[in-house]
């Protein structure tokens, strides 16, 4: 895992090219602390931050071809480097290094931008092509490396952090009002928005060519739900999968360096160890997992049990109140754009103990987009029966009287449950997702936000595409899959696995996002994926053969954190003052009224709005520093 920066056209002379370079790799160190590198050429100049898992002696970068004419500065890990050597070799191409980075350059050189359909991994990779003097960059299917570029006249710039770009000439750095509502609505930056403006992500599944100043961004992956007929039995149906999960499990965990298992004790980074204690029956593995004081939260009895069962040497954090407020005060400032998952302080404080022993370590990442694991998938299922009663029924009735439940802080109480799923009514069958988990729905969005900064193109725009994707997959719980595998995954689940583990030098892989395993999965009837109210009922069919049954049969959690009681608590004050009447008109971002009732409600116990707070509070956080960096 790595930090990658670069441009293509604009470039300045030489020395001027490599201390601009230099400066922002600097700032990419947390990535890749274990070398640097600059190529400096007329057409382009790329850098690296290393972090050393693929042939740590030789495969430095960036890395130029045999020949001299493809150049490539690149981040992640391709697992299926080893098959994909082999037919290179049979073609012809040979190698200098055993890396995975040799490997990529030889599959363009051999198969050009198709390479891409021969990948299993995760990547983001800028390649420049001297014959054609074309730039080919592409990002891995679901996102899990980030790849943010900026296009200004003649010159495209890249970057692994948007925070970079604040070293280029001629770049202002503004905030993007636009990406700010897209940030209150979706709890993250989706698609290919970012908190700057005129910074793009690169989307996931897409492939980025650049030359003679023209730029060009598609699509080069698709897997779509389809709730496909029932070809195969249950048995059947486990069996395969089972079968790609061991395919999967093995290749993720090729690595030069020692490799250990972030283990929640759910079903799916269960699931992965004891596949992993199936591949290598004997070999010494290290587990983490992280134990929460809020007995809603914690999962952490089951990881014990799992490590005793799989003879692991394993490693548990307490995720005390302090240390958690702690965190949640300094991470903002490291990073390069807010982010509101709470699930990013533990996981910030298990990636800072791995990083004492292990620098790769395996995760369940992905597996509730593709295997149905949410409670939302069982709130769909109920959603028609519920749909058919009147729209005035909901409006006047129903969600006024669940709005007189008191508030509760557990984890997914049944208060906070039935209120949300309330919020799904009279809404757009496409829609009601995103009022089930969204902290401010547009309205509200509206009202947040004074008028002059007041700007929602963008939030219409991706709920557009929301319901482009709806209507592109097939199935009551297929189309909603869809929605979680394209927004949720990549920009929310995916993007703070990254951060917290790159702060601390850790690369985090993630079985489950296998390409030959995600097509196999979204072609499989919603039947076989949840049968009745049971999520995840393929993994549970492995499991029952594999797991404990405590395991097997147990309700999932979630790797998150207690921020409403954190809220309430060890952060009461500083909440209060960012989020205060003071600091708001200072700042004459936002309505103070409005966020005033907010925090009424929840310090008043009368609504949990931890969600809508957090969100806030994160923002805050992280344009604090920004201010006073400035």
């Amino acid at each position: 895992m790595c930090g990658i920066v670069g441009q293509v056209g604009g470039v300045p002379e030489a020395d001027v090219a490599e201390a601009l370079i230099r400066g922002q790799v600097a700032q990419l160190h947390h990535r890749g602390p274990d070398g640097s590198g600059v190529l400096i050429d007329p057409d382009f100049a790329f850098g690296h931050a290393r972090l050393a898992i693929i042939d740590p002696e030789l495969g430095a970068q960036p890395f130029v071809s045999d020949d001299g004419n493809v150049a490539i500065t690149y981040n992640g890990e391709i697992y299926n480097y080893i098959e994909l050597r082999e037919q290179l070799v049979r073609e012809g191409h040979s190698f200098r290094t055993t890396s995975d980075t040799e490997v990529l350059v030889n599959g363009y050189r051999q198969w050009g931008e198709q390479v891409l359909d021969r990948l299993d991994g995760m990547f983001a990779f800028a390649i420049y092509d001297r014959r054609r003097r074309a730039l080919f960059c592409a990002r891995d299917p679901y996102g899990q490396k980030p790849f943010f570029y900026h296009h200004a006249g003649d010159r495209l710039a890249f970057s692994s952090e948007c925070r970079t770009f604040a070293l280029l000439p001629g770049f202002d750095g503004a905030i993007d009002p636009a990406s700010v509502a897209d940030f209150l609505a979706f709890e993250c930056f989706p698609f290919d928005r970012s908190i700057f403006r005129g910074v793009h992500k690169l989307p996931p599944g897409h492939r980025l060519t650049f030359s003679d100043g023209r730029l060009d961004v598609a699509p080069y992956f698709e897997s779509v739900p389809q709730d496909g007929p029932r070809r195969t039995s249950s048995v059947e149906l486990e069996e395969e999968t089972h079968a790609l999960l061991r395919v999967a499990v093995e290749r993720t965990f090729r690595a030069d360096v020692p490799v250990g298992l972030l283990l929640s004790g759910g079903l799916d980074s269960s699931l992965v160890l004891a596949i992993l204690r199936e591949v290598h029956p004997t070999l010494p593995l290290r587990t983490f997992t992280i134990r929460n004081l809020e007995p809603s939260y914690d999962e952490s009895a089951g990881a014990a049990l799992l490590a005793r069962t799989f003879n692991t040497e394993h490693t548990v954090v307490t995720a005390e109140p302090s240390t958690l407020a702690a965190t949640a005060r300094q991470l903002p400032s490291q990073l390069d754009e807010p982010q509101a998952d709470p699930g990013i302080l533990p996981r910030y404080l298990l990636c800072r103990e791995i990083a004492r022993t292990t620098k790769v370590a395996l995760t369940g990442d992905g597996g509730d987009e593709l295997f149905y694991g949410y409670e939302v998938f069982r709130a769909q299922r109920v959603a028609r029966a519920a749909a058919l009663l009147p729209a005035a029924l909901h409006r006047g009735v129903i969600q006024p009287l669940t709005q007189l439940l008191p508030g509760s802080d557990r984890y997914l109480s049944w208060e906070l449950k039935l209120k949300q799923f309330a919020k799904g009514f009279p809404a757009p069958e496409h829609l009601r997702n995103f009022h089930w988990v969204s902290p401010f729905p547009v309205p509200e969005v509206q009202r947040l936000l004074r008028a002059e900064h007041r700007d929602i193109s963008d939030v219409d725009r991706q709920l557009g595409l929301l319901e482009a994707r709806w209507h592109k997959a097939k199935g009551n719980l297929g189309r909603l899959a869809y929605l979680y595998q394209q927004q949720y995954l990549p920009d929310y689940v995916l993007a703070n696995s990254d951060r917290s583990a790159m702060l601390n030098s850790v690369e985090l892989r993630t079985p489950f996002l296998s390409p030959d395993l995600v097509r196999r999965l979204n072609a499989a009837p919603d039947a076989a994926k949840m049968r009745g109210a049971e999520t995840k009922s393929i993994l549970r069919g492995i499991a029952r053969r594999l797991l404990p049954e405590a395991i097997a049969r147990g309700r999932k959690v979630g790797f998150t954190a207690p921020v409403a009681t954190l809220i309430k608590g060890a952060l009461k004050e500083e909440v209060r003052e960012l989020l205060g009447a003071g600091h708001l008109r200072r700042q004459g971002l936002f309505d103070e009224r409005h966020i005033a009732r907010l925090l009424d409600e929840h310090f008043a116990n009368r609504h949990n709005r931890y969600k809508q707070i957090w969100v806030l509070f994160m923002l805050q956080k992280w344009l604090q520093h920004r201010e006073s960096s400035a």
